[in-house]
């Protein structure tokens, strides 16, 4: 494995590497700061390390070069870019008598994109990046199923971002799409959103449709939402397999008792890992353990409660918990010491934010 981070003389690694390069399997150049007025030269001298990289599994790059010299790279498994190319997105697949060809070996498709407000030297590196926050993913959804439907192995396609600028017309193309639909195998792990951080999930924005992803997404196991809108939770009852569930809201205690309780007391027999994350609202011990009794991980940015009136029965699997309280909010001490002391294999403990009200 070969990792190229900012530093150096990147024309003279470029040089080195490409004595190596038939046995190049990851490479890795990002946040490139010498890539400054030399861009096309940079890209050319990539193009060329690229072409004669056929065994290159992996690719994570923030410097611009024409996807068509992927087409080499037979082996490429993991993708993922910081730079908005001239050319359509799937360019990195093969052609055949003008036809697209499958990718047999790519598992995930990531792109990045870059603030570009207070970094003059990226505005000169992404020259297309016109807005402060400017999507870097496929604007139009012809592009995207195009990958998905192309791409028969892969588990992984998203984005990275701050701001979701063109996602509505993204999801509403991806859904009026005749190639999506039929032709798009169903996978476990999917992810599309903002705040990305694992490409190992399902992560969707609530312009997405809930039912649409179930529909075509049925074997996810982790499933991570940013819930903006007043939506409605059942539809992820079709996830016989979900195992891993996030949440994040900004809505006030309402949304949180209307929709996500509904939906613990539905599904949260079958979860494993839980995250949530709101600040209008907490939950509590009692219905942790009633309705989430199998838990090994959970993971919570909300106040904490606890009915004492209640008989509470041991977390039997429940290994690690993390707990950061939003502001203005605190854990109960009375809360926190019922929680631990039924956390009988409890291994790991992280604490973080406002003290324990006493």
């Amino acid at each position: 494995m070969y990792r190229i981070a900012f530093g150096g003389d990147l024309y003279l690694i470029m040089e080195l590497l490409l004595v190596i390069s038939s046995d190049l399997q990851c490479l890795q150049i990002v946040d490139v700061y010498e890539v400054r007025e030399n861009t096309e030269k940079l890209s050319e001298n990539l193009a060329i390390l690229l072409q004669k990289s056929g065994n290159l599994e992996e690719l994570h790059c923030s410097i611009p070069f024409d996807l068509k010299v992927l087409r080499n790279c037979k082996k490429l498994k993991h993708l993922k870019l910081c730079f908005r190319p001239k050319r359509p997105w799937t360019d990195f697949l093969e052609v055949k008598d003008n036809e697209l060809q499958p990718s047999a070996s790519l598992k995930s498709f990531t792109v990045c994109s870059y603030s570009v407000d207070n970094f003059t030297i990226r505005r000169n590196i992404f020259p297309l990046i016109t807005s402060r926050w400017k999507s870097c993913f496929p604007d139009h959804g012809e592009e995207l199923s195009t990958i998905l439907t192309l791409c028969p192995e892969l588990e992984a396609v998203g984005r990275r971002e701050k701001l979701l600028l063109v996602q509505r017309n993204v999801n509403r193309e991806i859904k009026e799409s005749p190639k999506f639909l039929p032709n798009s195998p169903p996978r476990s792990c999917i992810w599309a959103g903002n705040y990305a951080v694992t490409e190992t999930c399902f992560r969707i924005p609530t312009v997405v449709s809930l039912e649409l992803a179930t529909a075509f997404y049925s074997e996810i196991k982790k499933l991570f939402l940013d819930i903006c809108d007043e939506i409605c939770l059942l539809p992820l009852r079709k996830l016989k397999k979900l195992a891993y569930f996030g949440f994040f809201t900004p809505h006030y205690p309402t949304y949180i008792y209307k929709h996500l309780y509904p939906f613990l007391v539905y599904m949260g027999h079958q979860l494993t890992y839980l995250r949530l994350i709101f600040e209008n609202d907490g939950i509590s011990v009692n219905f942790l353990r009633k309705h989430c009794p199998n838990l090994k991980w959970l993971i919570l940015h909300c106040s904490l409660r606890v009915d004492v009136k209640e008989r509470i029965e041991n977390f039997e699997y429940l290994e690690d918990i993390t707990l950061s309280t939003p502001m203005f909010h605190h854990y109960d001490e009375r809360s926190l010491e019922i929680l631990l002391s039924k956390s009988l294999n409890l291994s790991a403990l992280s604490m973080s934010g406002m003290p324990v009200y006493r």
